[in-house]
């Protein structure tokens, strides 16, 4: 009995729960696939004074989570940099090579998920995301996306 019941409710969950659309971001020189209600939601231009503007970050509203899509004019290790750029962090998952670098972990005491990675090419190309712990399961698949269509921009990037 407890069976079937279970299996009503997975199925009546997965028959009303709406499929992600996804678009691509061309910002901050690189490409990642992200939901469509997060298009509505760029917040603005990351600057660093008059420069060019070098990303965007995006709070969709009605969502619990921030991305940010940039570049940085560094040379330098990309763990080195993406690591830094969080501070205190309890790393779950983590990628030091020389040419790309993935952080994933708790911050602010366990309340929070950070996940970020950075590729050098020329410069570095970065994306972060930040969400409530107990948000996990729900933004999951949405990052598991994000990071395995990261990819340097070959043209039309803002």
């Amino acid at each position: 009995m407890r069976i079937a019941l279970f299996i009503a409710v997975l199925i009546t969950t997965s028959a009303t729960a709406e499929p992600i659309q996804w678009t691509t971001s061309a910002r901050g020189g690189s490409t990642i696939d992200i939901p469509e209600f997060m298009t509505e939601s760029a917040r603005g231009l990351i600057r660093s004074g008059e420069e060019e503007p070098y990303g965007t970050v995006y709070e969709p509203e009605g969502y619990l989570i921030t991305l940010r899509q940039y570049y940085m004019a560094s040379t330098g290790r990309p763990y080195r940099y993406i690591s830094k750029a969080v501070g205190d962090i309890k790393p779950t998952y983590k990628i030091d090579k020389p040419n790309l670098g993935v952080i994933s972990g708790q911050i602010f005491g366990g309340e929070e998920i950070f996940y970020g990675m950075c590729e050098k090419v020329d410069k570095l190309y970065c994306v972060d995301v930040f969400y409530p712990q107990k948000e996990q399961e729900k933004y999951r698949p949405i990052i598991e996306r994000i990071a395995k269509s990261f990819k340097k921009c070959s043209s039309g990037c803002l």
